[in-house]
């Protein structure tokens, strides 16, 4: 009920606005087509993204734009461009490296 007055939103633009995370809105259930554009953002990259990447490929109604947008963490991912990470390496913070 919280996002009932974007439901027949076909696009949302938050670009360049410092956003560090994704917004919950983007599970929502959007009017087929959904836009929401994150580009030159400097995002966490970490399973949440990894999570909204994944869910754009997977939901056709949904479409997430992150072009220009950089990784500020994990450290290993630091200023890499979210369009060139994996999403193994956002749910992985560790980079690889076993702790254990």
């Amino acid at each position: 009920a919280q996002l009932a007055p974007l439901e027949n939103a076909t696009e949302i633009r938050l670009d360049n606005n410092m956003l560090t995370s994704v917004p919950n809105l983007c599970f929502a259930n959007f009017v087929p087509g959904f836009k929401l554009f994150l580009n030159y953002n400097p995002l966490v990259c970490d399973f949440r993204l990894a999570w909204a990447l994944r869910a754009a490929t997977l939901i056709p109604a949904y479409t997430l734009f992150v072009d220009g947008a950089k990784c500020t963490k994990p450290l290993f991912l630091k200023d890499r461009l979210v369009t060139n990470v994996t999403s193994e390496d956002m749910e992985n913070p560790s980079g690889g490296i076993s702790i254990f």
